[in-house]
């Protein structure tokens, strides 16, 4: 059923801006409370289980931590024991701590540091005993790597690392510390230790993306490749090792989070899971469909997650020498393309991919002005030799424009029948005189009275604090109203669970860059509440 409603008419000016605001610390652990403090110790599944992680006050039985450690920190060997290194005997060994669950502002920009040690073979830079720092949004099934820690830092002084998180907006998420032998070889080293842990949220202007391009690879293609095309270096249809592939070796399939399928530079298709096909080098290329992008975008990014097992690690100085992967572009009517990044180093657990935000660059600038472009994957051998690793996994490929305004979903709704809860939407750009644009609902009870509440704040009402528990009205205690109540439009849902209330969005510019804010409330008996309303996660709406 569909309503319409003045919107902006009916609230005026000004409307709200987008707001940035300070860092916040939302989580820290020094560990001199004892053990590995606030983390649970896992195994690579996430499941808790006894691993090498401990909580240790020494890098050996004679050298303490540096002190700018302190006194305690989680170490990964078996200094618990008097024995400090991680070699356990015939079989790899591999453990994780995971952290509590985070709460962070919506679109909040995250970033995780901490000091630490670490000893491990090659150096710190091949594909074996792999430290990284991984993040996934809270009840994800899969963990996604944020960063692998390339090289080695030395008990005489410890290193800080610190990493954002482009791909988790905020709300509720999770971080872990996952360290991998990978083999049962040289593994005589003193291992990875973690201290000083501190995370923060910087609350920020929204970034508004639409999604232009999309490829699981769920949907066979050609050669599994589903809409990506194979090519050779030089952008000409070829066959290469590219194709799609659901295993990292034989009976050992890609994680979950990756769905069944994913692009792979190997020869999987053949059972052989590694590119060395002989005396030669070998290369190839997976390349997009032209993609349109709208002139008014304000950048273009590429999103993807990745696999990537390759010559030392991935990271063989100088920057990756030997088996080079690839992101690149071609704005249309370019004459060749363009290297966005090359992607270093390797993430060799087929247990936990990485999660890649590429962009905005420099080469993906030209996007907009040309009207689109392709972007491609390309992997390059170099040389015949060291070619017996799984290569390259790419997969969950996105391809978004960054919009000066847009819509961004914030919060969560409450459940009615079904334990579904209603979810809110947009059909159309908040472009300055787009008299299509809507909101929109979905997975409401059919036939239900639904309303649609806007507002001008998501922050405040009537001097109360925004989001504020309704369940002292009698809804679910999970139930909360994240918009302040200005306008007010009915609406019915329809047979499908849908409703959509149409605003027609004015052309005047003084109306750029203004913002509202939207939630839909769903009269449902199913909730078994005294009040039988179930409420829709918010909206936030910013013209451009």
């Amino acid at each position: 059923m569909k309503a319409s409603l003045a919107l902006l008419g009916a609230l005026g000016l000004p409307l709200l801006s987008p707001r940035a605001g300070g860092q916040t610390t939302i989580f820290s652990e020094s560990f001199e409370g004892g053990g590995i403090g606030a983390y649970t110790e896992t195994d690579s599944d996430g499941v808790g289980a006894p691993t090498l992680w401990h909580g240790g006050a020494s890098c050996t039985a004679t050298t303490p931590l540096p002190s700018s450690m302190g006194t305690n920190a989680a170490a990964y060997n078996q200094g618990d024991v008097g024995v400090f290194n991680y070699n356990t005997g015939q079989n790899p060994n591999e453990g994780a701590i995971e952290s509590p669950v985070h709460a962070s502002g919506s679109g909040a920009s995250l970033s995780v540091s901490f000091l630490h040690v670490k000893v491990t073979e090659g150096g710190g830079l091949g594909g074996f005993d792999v430290c990284t720092l991984e993040a996934r949004p809270a009840g994800s099934p899969c963990w996604s790597v944020v960063t692998a820690l390339s090289g080695n830092a030395p008990c005489s002084g410890s290193a800080t690392s610190t990493s954002t998180i482009p791909w988790i907006a905020g709300g509720a998420w999770q971080h872990r510390f996952h360290f991998d032998s990978i083999d049962a070889g040289s593994n005589n080293f003193l291992g990875w230790i973690v201290d000083n842990v501190v995370v923060t949220e910087t609350a920020a202007a929204p970034v508004f993306a639409t999604t232009l391009f999309a490829e699981d690879f769920e949907t066979p293609g050609t050669g599994g490749l589903g809409s990506m095309v194979e090519t050779n270096a030089s952008g000409n249809p070829a066959t290469t090792l590219w194709h799609g592939e659901g295993s990292c070796e034989p009976n050992f399939a890609i994680p979950s989070c990756l769905g069944t399928a994913a692009a792979a530079y190997n020869q999987g298709d053949l059972g052989v899971y590694d590119y060395a096909t002989g005396n030669s080098s070998n290369a190839g290329a997976i390349e997009t469909p032209v993609i349109a992008v709208p002139p008014f975008a304000s950048g273009v990014r590429v999103l993807l997650d990745d696999m990537k097992a390759t010559d030392w690690g991935g990271d063989f100085p100088p920057s990756g020498a030997f088996d080079q992967c690839f992101v690149e572009a071609r704005p249309t009517g370019a004459p060749g393309w363009t290297t966005v990044i090359q992607v270093l180093p390797d993430v060799p657990s087929c247990l936990a991919p990485r999660t890649l935000v590429v962009g905005p660059a420099p080469s993906l600038s030209a996007f907009p002005a040309a009207g689109g472009g392709r972007v491609r994957f390309r992997f390059d051998s170099v040389d015949d030799e060291f070619n017996d690793y799984f290569g390259w996994y790419v997969d969950n490929v996105r391809v978004e424009a960054l919009l000066p305004g847009g819509t961004l979903p914030f919060g969560a709704g409450c459940p009615g029948t079904g334990a579904l809860v209603p979810a809110i939407g947009a059909s159309g750009l908040p472009q300055l005189g787009n008299g299509a644009f809507a909101v929109t609902l979905s997975d409401a009870l059919p036939g239900a009275s639904a309303t649609l509440v806007v507002g001008v704040s998501d922050s405040s009402w009537l001097g109360a604090s925004l989001p504020a528990s309704l369940s002292s009205l009698g809804l679910g205690t999970s139930c909360s109203l994240l918009v302040s109540v200005d306008v007010v439009v009915s609406a019915t849902v329809d047979a499908a669970g849908t409703a959509t209330v149409g605003i027609p969005l004015p052309s005047a510019a003084g109306f750029a860059g203004a913002s509202a804010f939207a939630q839909w409330g769903v009269l449902d008996p199913g909730t078994g509440t005294s009040q039988p309303v179930a409420m829709s996660n918010g909206l936030r709406i910013t013209l451009f």
